[in-house]
């Protein structure tokens, strides 16, 4: 296979990759691809299930005669060290099989036979030196050590391991993003979260209280509608010296202001601010109390 062939599928798999958001769907059609371009007749991908220091197959593609296979490897699980998938998990190195039977460890050897199979390579998929899983692709064809086709996987491997790390970082998002809803919904004083343009992305169903809004109509619009108009011009040149330099003016801590409720009255809150940072980009989230005047003055 030439090196401009293997550039080609090489861009496809990104391109497969880039435009999914769900593992399993892009990692199978990658897995189509492969075993389609270059000449194998199943494909599987195992991840690692942390919470039972095993792998798991959480991709198959099966170009069709290959079904006792494909149903064992769906139930099985391997640890650190067992089977072809451990033992690359364990020493961080690919392993090419040109007889599955040579494997020191293969423990669907007798299904493999059942189906056919013959030969394997079995690839780490890895973020730096992090194992995230293993890229598995068998023949029933005897192949023999093609070390520039090896090189070409371990390449996709580490392409498709930056693919499944940015996902779970992802999914770690916004496992964090509903546990912060859910508590915020559960105190009573507004909570809001804005970008670095100060449009409104969250608030909280205790903001209607304090300024008169229901969070969905907040959402979308400008902070600067719970501001009074003297203090914006304010607000937005904060908001942009922060983004630019990193520094702040005022301590963001339980500053009192004037704040603006949507019948046009104006309201003493007390309010404090959070950073966070998202692909490099700060969200800040405001918890604002209302204050009585007579506490305000």
């Amino acid at each position: 296979m030439a090196a401009e062939e293997y550039f080609r599928v090489s861009y496809s798999a990104i391109r497969i990759l880039s435009e999914s958001k769900a593992a399993p769907p892009a990692l199978t059609a990658v897995l189509h691809l492969l075993c389609k371009e270059l000449h194998w007749d199943i494909g599987l991908v195992w991840t690692i299930d942390h919470q039972a220091v095993a792998m798991a197959c959480e991709a198959i593609w099966n170009s069709g005669d290959f079904n006792n296979f494909e149903t064992v490897s769906h139930s099985r699980k391997f640890a650190p060290g067992e089977g072809s998938p451990g033992t690359v998990w364990l020493g961080k190195r690919s392993i090419w099989a040109r007889q599955l039977a040579e494997l020191p460890s293969f423990p669907r050897l007798s299904v493999a036979r059942m189906d056919g199979l013959k030969s394997g390579v079995f690839v780490p998929i890895k973020a730096g030196e992090r194992i995230l899983g293993v890229l598995e692709l068998l023949s029933a064809s005897e192949k023999p050590l093609n070390a520039e086709m090896l090189a070409f996987l371990e390449s996709l491997g580490i392409q498709m391991g930056a693919f499944m790390a940015h996902l779970r970082a992802d999914e770690a998002l916004n496992a964090s993003e509903e546990k912060f809803r859910s508590l915020a919904e559960s105190v009573p004083y507004a909570i809001f979260t804005i970008d670095e343009h100060s449009e409104i992305l969250y608030a909280n169903s205790a903001a209607e209280k304090t300024f008169g809004y229901k969070s969905g109509e907040l959402i979308g619009r400008s902070l600067t509608v719970v501001i009074p108009e003297s203090l914006r011009e304010a607000h937005k040149r904060g908001i942009r010296r922060f983004v630019e330099t990193g520094k702040r003016k005022l301590d963001w801590q339980a500053i009192r202001l004037p704040a603006l409720h949507r019948s046009g009255r104006t309201v003493q809150v007390e309010i404090a601010f959070e950073v966070f940072y998202h692909d490099g980009k700060p969200t800040f989230t405001g918890f604002a109390k209302e204050i009585a005047v007579a506490e305000a003055i």
